[in-house]
């Protein structure tokens, strides 16, 4: 049964990046409105590619008379994607295998009127491309020709990047088994909509066995804990962990870490050190580069504090207004990481947060400002939407009696400068356990264009997982609302297949899922086991880490603190992984 959190009813806020408006194109073709199809409908009448002309077009239908394929020009948007760009290459490719002749390609701000008839992929920028949108039901694609006095127009538009690129591989599949074309050679009236994730609608989650990546012996808080995934530059994918206690004041990097690398999508894993291999992050800026996070630096022990007041005090904290420490470094970096020449690079960061704060532990050693955006990572913090780049990090803050609070930063210039626009805190008047306040966030770009984002609020049990979501691109949220019973450090992304998976837990590990492309709506979530606790009462840190290995499966990493050695013996901490599959039921 799924359990529905946001009461507010159905948003319909459009992504205008990911969709492609076609309101005169609509009336050419006189299409009737696209109503999303049902779970059971939408599987009984799925359209098939190599049928999906004859089934679409009625027999009255009129057929384009002597427009042939090579009569077209490919237009694409000028600010395309690289995998757009190359998804119309491959499309021309059929092209000219089924012709002979490729076809010119053009961008939309060189193509208006030059040709006649035109193949539109993508979210193309034409007066008449408007409204299209609401006409499309998330994870939909359409593919439809509009016949015009002096030409016509193919459409080949998903509600997502990726759902595009898929329409556009169908629309090549067409033109490769004939189901593009009429007998004598002149090209379809089509008009065919699909919802790709139907298929999932209906779906169970099925776990891989465990897999044993490390093993160590100590039993202090923070060793063989915390894992993070990654795929790398050289093909592999990477897992590192903690090998230091749990503190604020030792840097994440160099010795206080392990590693260990897969070639084989996680069956198996080696210790070797692969020189030059660098982890490739997941979200791709508008300069085609990947944001790469923040630089760090070391907490330092300060001795100037006596002349400033701190704001608020919490837990031996104490919280300072950043701006008036006229000591403290204020300078930041940042990186970002080129697929072209696989190199990850630098750069100066301005930060504008007025009411920055800075926090001080035990009197004499402040974390310093670059950690507070250094602590979260940016595959779990980061999204790249269509208006700018968003991170959410989390600090103490110094209006909320030094509760965390997550903040939520926009930079449109690709992370040059970022700009603090919205704290998502813990209200006074609302009944939140007090404990922490929101921290630990991890967010997500749903298939409808939402914005998903779990929090953790507490360490362990008693203090649940909550979840929040904006459809304005990141500038106002829903109240936060329990996500699960309890949770650290929560993980959550989408598969291609369109399926969300979240995972999150702490005394407990669950997996949890949804096929709703707006993250409303969720299935009773399912539970890890840890091996039966020996040596160690506390069973795991429940930290994961979760990376796609391809659109129905992701890799999960976890810890069992009590796993027994490769002779079934003893206990020890273990950092393990385990695959997550979407399988369809029926």
């Amino acid at each position: 049964m799924k359990n529905r959190f946001f009461k507010s009813g159905k948003y319909s806020a459009p992504r205008a990046a990911v969709c492609l408006a076609l309101a005169l194109l609509m009336i050419l073709c006189g299409c009737r409105r696209i109503e999303k199809p049902s779970a059971e409908s939408s599987t009984q009448s799925r359209v098939e590619p190599s049928s999906a002309a004859s089934t679409q077009k009625s027999e009255t239908a009129p057929v384009w008379a002597d427009i042939k394929l090579s009569d077209f020009t490919l237009v694409r948007p000028f600010d395309a994607s690289e995998s757009i760009i190359d998804a119309v290459k491959e499309l021309n490719r059929t092209v000219k295998y089924k012709t002979g002749t490729p076809l010119n390609i053009k961008t939309d701000m060189t193509s208006d009127k030059e040709s006649p008839y035109e193949i539109l992929i993508g979210d193309v920028e034409y007066e008449e491309s408007q409204n299209l949108a609401e006409e499309l039901g998330f994870g939909e694609y359409a593919i439809r020709t509009a016949q015009e006095e002096n030409g016509g127009k193919i459409l080949i538009v998903g509600i997502t990047e990726a759902i595009t690129i898929k329409a556009v591989e169908i629309f090549a599949g067409m033109i490769t088994d004939g189901t593009l074309f009429e007998s004598d050679g002149s090209i379809t009236e089509l008009e065919l909509c699909e919802n790709l994730y139907a298929s999932y609608e209906d779906f169970e989650l099925v776990l891989g066995d465990e897999i044993v990546v490390a093993q160590g012996e100590e039993t202090y808080w923070g060793y063989y804990q915390f894992p993070c995934l990654a795929y790398t530059s050289d093909g592999r994918i990477s897992l590192n962990w903690s090998i230091h206690n749990d503190s604020l004041t030792v840097p994440w990097t160099g010795p206080s870490l392990e590693f260990s690398y897969s070639s084989d999508g996680g069956l198996t894993w080696s210790k070797k050190s692969y020189t030059g291999s660098t982890k490739i992050p997941e979200v791709v800026m508008s300069n085609g580069k990947c944001f790469a996070g923040f630089g760090g630096k070391e907490t330092l022990t300060v001795d100037y504090l006596d002349q400033y007041t701190p704001k608020a005090s919490r837990n031996g904290a104490d919280i300072y207004l950043a701006s008036e420490i006229e000591e403290l470094d204020k300078t930041f970096i940042a990186y970002e990481y080129d697929p072209v020449t696989k190199i990850k690079t630098s750069f100066d960061v301005t930060i504008n947060w007025p009411d920055m704060p800075a926090t001080v532990y035990n009197g004499n050693q402040i974390v310093s400002l670059q950690r507070t955006f250094s602590i979260t990572n940016p595959d779990m913090g980061a999204v790249a939407l269509d208006d700018g780049l968003y991170f959410a990090t989390y600090s103490r803050s110094i209006y909320r009696h030094g509760l965390y609070s997550v903040f939520i930063f926009r930079s449109t210039d690709n992370a040059r400068s970022w700009d603090m626009i919205r704290e998502i805190a813990v209200s006074a008047d609302e009944n939140y356990p007090k404990m922490e306040g929101f921290n630990e966030p991890s967010m997500n770009v749903m298939p409808d264009g939402s914005v998903v984002l779990l929090m953790r609020i507490g360490n362990g049990a008693g203090y649940p997982c909550y979840i929040t979501r904006s459809t304005d691109n990141c500038k106002t949220w829903s109240k936060p609302e329990v996500f699960g019973e309890i949770g650290v450090l929560p993980q959550i992304l989408t598969l291609d297949c369109g399926v969300t998976v979240a995972t999150f837990g702490r005394p407990k590990l669950y997996v949890r899922a949804t096929s709703d492309y707006s993250g409303m709506e969720w299935e009773e979530p399912v539970e890890i086991t840890f091996s039966e606790p020996d040596r160690l009462t506390t069973k795991s840190c429940c930290y994961t880490r979760l990376l796609p290995l391809d659109e129905d499966t992701l890799l999960m990493a976890y810890t069992d603190f009590n796993y027994p050695n490769q002779n079934g013996e003893g206990t020890l901490k273990t950092i393990l992984v385990r695959t997550v599959t979407i399988v369809p039921k029926g």
